[in-house]
């Protein structure tokens, strides 16, 4: 995904002493057009983006780096909304131009959802480390057996033919086939 470059408004406001509610409030305000990226340190770095247009909330983006897990609109809000109740981050503030978000929305319609009206108002959030974990439990390792099994391939070297299940793929059959009949 290409995030455009623009003016950097704020730099580096500690999430610890920021007000992320307040903030949303204040660019709102002012008729924003750009976003907000909160970098947030957990089990590893995550990252998620507030695009703003004329001040309305319109788009999100949030990425798990280790995972290499990202979520977009409606399912990026919740992580943003939680990563702002963290510690252990920063937020900075990109100013864009009206047709520079909008060309970041024509290109990434899966990132575009509004959050609810009830979601903005200020009040007390608490950090949940739930949204990582579940991460963490979608992302499957990319290894060979995962591979193996996200095509439903059995490994040569895995089980003898008798113990594979029903349907699987057979490819020592056909060398088992082959080989019989030249002997």
């Amino acid at each position: 995904m290409e995030i455009p470059s623009g003016k950097l408004v704020k730099e580096s406001v500690a999430l610890e002493a920021a007000d992320f509610l307040g903030m949303l409030c204040e660019l709102k305000a002012k008729r924003f057009n750009g976003y907000l990226a909160l970098t947030f340190y957990g089990d590893g770095l995550e990252e998620g983006l507030e695009f703003f247009d004329s001040g309305a909330p319109v788009a999100s983006v949030y990425e798990y780096f280790p995972l290499k897990r990202t979520y977009l609109g409606k399912d990026a809000w919740p992580r943003l909304l939680n990563a702002s109740a963290g510690k252990n981050g920063v937020i900075d503030v990109v100013e864009l131009s009206s047709e520079q978000v909008k060309l970041f929305l024509a290109f990434n319609e899966s990132a575009v959802a509004i959050p609810p009206a009830e979601d903005l108002k200020p009040r007390r959030i608490a950090f949940s480390g739930e949204f990582a974990s579940a991460a963490a439990r979608e992302a499957e390792p990319a290894t060979r057996e995962a591979l193996l099994r996200k095509y439903g391939i059995t490994p040569a070297d895995a089980k003898p033919v008798e113990e594979r299940k029903e349907g699987a793929p057979l490819v020592l059959d056909y060398f088992e086939k082959l080989f019989k009949k030249k002997g």
